[in-house]
């Protein structure tokens, strides 16, 4: 067969690769084939199969062990700790009923004690209190041995005060004597001292310790000197402490004084304010800006200027007569064209939600209307208008449902509505008259809401009344309105009468005069003031404001001086602080350098011998005795003179409690009961205190109890989970462990069958095998030998199974293997990099089929 038929002749084969693809193996071979190698090929891959199906198996059996293993540990744990839970749910059964038991016992003992404990205190305040009461009564009794006059209270104080001087001058004494004894047996022993020293001394060092004599008593008196000045300084500066805290009181008496003296101007300002009364003086709502205007001075200004009629009297007569008036003068009339308001009364009205005016404007208006009737109905002697708020009320109620209306001048009187207040208000006598009818003159005088003023509605008002008194007609009652308005009706109240006015802001043609007498006297029995009251106490308020203020100005500037002598008192300590720090300064140097000042003043000397060494010891020994003992002797002084003055203080307290009177006296001894009551109450607190503490004390021992039998059970449980748990994990690392065992034993038999080489001893026929980096196995086998020549044949077998490769398996001889192209030597490794290469990269060496 030629060459060319070799590469021509194929023959295809499937095979399942291990990632479950279909790999293709494509073989060309010579004439004479190899089926040795291909069943060797089989039989390795069979051995790997077989230990492979011998390890599934294994370890299926081994998981299906564990499982059962893990069963029957799980069902074993279940039924202990399923006994185990019965034991704690018992325990803790138990432990609540010994937890209550205990907390209970404990809880009656604790209160036992402490009922006792407050029993015996009881007891003990009791007794005390009874004392107290007793000693009390006989103190009371007694009382002029306990009282004492402020003459004796004084007597005793200056005794006191004698008494203390003596005993401060006997403790001076006392003092000075002991230091002058200390200071004469210390003299005697320098004396003695100093007088063996010098006669062992020789004359050059007699010298020089008198050098040091005159040089310590030099050093000394420096350190004396400005000792003194320390002293000195510091006796300025507590006088100087003592100016700063008078100073200061001065000035805390002081400021108290403008304290109070500002109070007293706070209220003398306030009763100013008020006047007379707080509902007099609110202030007018709807004010102009800059405007101040109390209800009391709105009175004042109508006072002034409502209208005084003067009526004719033939015109009062024909109007009880019945009689035609037109014509009749009516009396003496301001003309409503003239009619001049003052300019404090331009403010505007005030209108509730409904429309309506409001109340405070409402009765000032009203109040208007009253005063400029009952003016007239003095003169005829009927009944004085009155108003309070109960007529306002009805007034403003009539007005809002004439207003929910829409009711005209022209319809008349609503008489359902005036039944219906009659009823509302407990009315004996009701009457209305309804203002209007001035046509366009009008509204001269009144607009709308937002621009309507009180000034110009009493001139309406006024327009209103003398139309109705001088130019009444009414269909039938002639003169009606002017009867109504004079007090002349027969409908009219008996004992009392009275008046209210309103309207509305949207119905200006139509204003409601409304007369009322009230069926209940307690209604009747309530009727506001119509005057201005001119404030009585005005002047004394103003004179008292006055004079609060003087005192406040006097006591400012007194508290003035009195800080700028604090501030000066406060400097002159600051400076006596820094003086005696300067000085103490200057001491401590001083003191410092005491030892070196004075061997630089006394100079060197030759060392003495060791008995006057001994004799300077002895004489140092000596000072520092002296010393001692003189501290020690101030140190008791000072102690005594404290002692002195706290029981000098304490005597003085005593003298001042001293009752001066049997009030005194009887709140001293009451104190000592209330004494005794306080420190009775602080007892039972602590007593209670105490019981607590020791009952929370006791809550937490019993929340403990039983927790060791409790605690031991549930670590039984816990011991139960984490042996099955361990179990598991035990049983679980087994399989693991076998898994891992079994993949080490496959890979050494899977390298022991297909063992991977070195190519370049293949290629140098060294050996017949060897594998590439991408798992495919290429095997070398002697050629077979012919008559002409001896070849060897090549057989390239692909044991790689990678998805989407198709591998081929290539057989040939060394000899055709020789005829490719080569680039070296017949064992050129190029040669073998070829079949490699072509391997790696899947590509076929054979191409397809060309026959001729």
């Amino acid at each position: 067969m030629t060459q060319n038929h070799l590469l021509t002749s194929v023959a295809v084969a499937g095979a399942l690769t291990a990632t479950g693809a279909v790999a293709t193996t494509t073989t060309a071979h010579a004439d004479e084939t190899t089926p040795a190698q291909t069943s060797q090929q089989t039989s390795a891959q069979q051995q790997l199969d077989n230990l492979k199906h011998q390890q599934t198996q294994a370890e299926n059996t081994m998981a299906d062990n564990n499982a059962k293993a893990i069963q029957e540990a799980q069902t074993q744990t279940d039924q202990q700790t399923a006994k185990l839970n019965a034991q704690l749910t018992t325990a803790k059964a138990q432990q609540a009923s010994d937890q209550q038991t205990a907390l209970t016992n404990g809880q009656q003992q604790i209160n036992a004690n402490t009922q006792a404990q407050i029993d015996q205190e009881n007891a003990s305040y009791n007794q005390a209190v009874k004392t107290q009461t007793v000693a009390n009564e006989q103190a009371l009794a007694n009382a002029s041995q306990h009282i004492v006059t402020p003459a004796q209270k004084q007597e005793q104080l200056n005794q006191a005060a004698q008494q203390y001087q003596n005993d401060q001058a006997k403790l001076n004494a006392t003092n000075q004597a002991d230091l002058a004894k200390l200071k004469a047996s210390h003299d005697v022993d320098v004396h003695n001292l100093n007088a063996q020293i010098t006669a062992n001394q020789t004359q050059a060092q007699q010298a020089h310790d008198q050098r040091v004599k005159d040089a310590t008593a030099q050093v000394d008196g420096q350190i004396n000197a400005t000792q003194t000045a320390v002293d000195h300084a510091q006796t300025k500066l507590d006088a100087s402490n003592k100016a700063v805290n008078a100073a200061q009181t001065t000035v805390n008496t002081a400021s108290d004084a403008v304290k109070h003296d500002q109070t007293l101007v706070n209220n003398a300002q306030a009763a100013v304010n008020a006047q007379t009364s707080t509902t007099t003086n609110d202030s007018i709502d709807n004010l102009k800006e800059g405007q101040h205007l109390t209800y009391n001075q709105a009175l004042q200004l109508i006072d002034k200027i409502y209208p005084r009629i003067k009526l004719n009297p033939a015109f009062v007569e024909a109007l009880k007569a019945g009689k035609d008036t037109d014509d009749i003068n009516p009396g003496e009339f301001v003309s409503d064209g003239t009619y001049d308001i003052p300019d404090g009364l331009n403010f505007d009205l005030g209108y509730n939600a409904n429309g309506s005016l409001d109340a405070k404007s409402s009765k000032l208006l009203s109040i208007y209307i009253i005063k400029t009737l009952n003016y007239m109905r003095q003169q005829i002697g009927t009944l004085p208008l009155q108003i309070n708020d109960k007529a306002i009320n009805e007034a403003t109620w009539i007005t809002d449902q004439y207003t929910k209306q829409n009711w005209i001048i022209d319809a008349g009187h609503d008489m359902t509505t005036i039944h219906q207040a009659m009823a509302k208000y407990n009315l004996e006598n009701i009457g209305e008259c309804l203002g209007g009818g001035l046509g366009n003159n009008n509204k001269k005088y009144l607009n709308t809401k937002v621009n309507t003023a009180f000034n110009l509605t009493i001139q309406y008002l006024y327009s209103s009344i003398l139309s109705m008194i001088t130019q009444d007609w009414n269909n039938g009652n002639k003169n009606g309105h002017a009867k109504a308005m004079l007090g002349l009706s027969v409908s009219q109240g008996k004992n009392n009468e009275f008046f209210a006015y309103n309207s509305d802001a949207s119905n200006i043609d139509l204003s409601h005069f409304e007369f009322m007498s009230f069926a209940d006297p307690a209604d009747a029995a309530v009727s506001d003031s119509l005057d201005y009251v001119p404030n009585q106490v005005d002047a004394t308020a103003k004179a008292n404001l006055a004079k609060t203020q003087q005192q406040l100005a006097a006591d400012q500037a007194k508290l003035n001086q009195t800080q700028a002598a604090l501030t000066a008192a406060q400097q002159q300590a600051n400076n006596d602080q820094n003086a005696l720090n300067d000085a103490k300064a200057k001491l401590a140097t001083l003191k410092s350098n005491r030892d070196l000042n004075i061997n630089t003043l006394a100079g060197n000397a030759a060392p003495d011998n060791a008995h006057v060494t001994q004799l300077k010891q002895q004489l140092a020994a000596v000072e520092t005795k002296y010393n001692n003992d003189v501290k020690h002797a101030n140190e008791q002084f000072v102690a005594n003179k404290n002692k002195l003055e706290q029981d000098y203080q304490a005597k003085i307290t005593q003298i001042k409690v001293q009752p001066e009177s049997n009030n005194d006296l009887k709140a001293q001894l009451d104190a000592k009961l209330a004494a005794l009551r306080k420190n009775h109450e602080t007892k039972l607190a602590n007593i209670k205190a105490d019981a607590d503490q020791k009952l929370t004390v006791l809550k937490q021992q019993v929340a403990k109890l039983d927790d060791d039998k409790i605690n031991a059970i549930q670590s039984q449980i816990n011991q139960l989970q984490l042996e099955l748990t361990n179990k598991k994990h035990q049983l679980d690392q087994q399989l693991t462990n076998l898994k891992n065992q079994h993949a080490i034993e496959y890979q050494q038999l899977h390298d022991k069958l297909f063992t991977k080489n070195d190519p370049s001893a293949a290629a140098k026929g060294q050996q017949d095998h060897y594998t590439t980096d991408h798992g495919q196995e290429v095997v070398l086998k002697p050629d077979t030998k012919d008559d002409s020549s001896e070849t060897e044949k090549v057989e390239v077998v692909s044991t790689s199974f990678n998805k989407g490769v198709t591998n081929s398996s290539v057989h040939m001889t060394r000899e055709q293997y020789r005829k490719l192209p080569q680039t070296g030597n017949n064992n050129s490794l190029a040669v073998i990099a070829l079949g490699v290469i072509s391997s790696m990269f899947g590509i076929s060496l054979v191409a397809k089929k060309r026959e001729q």
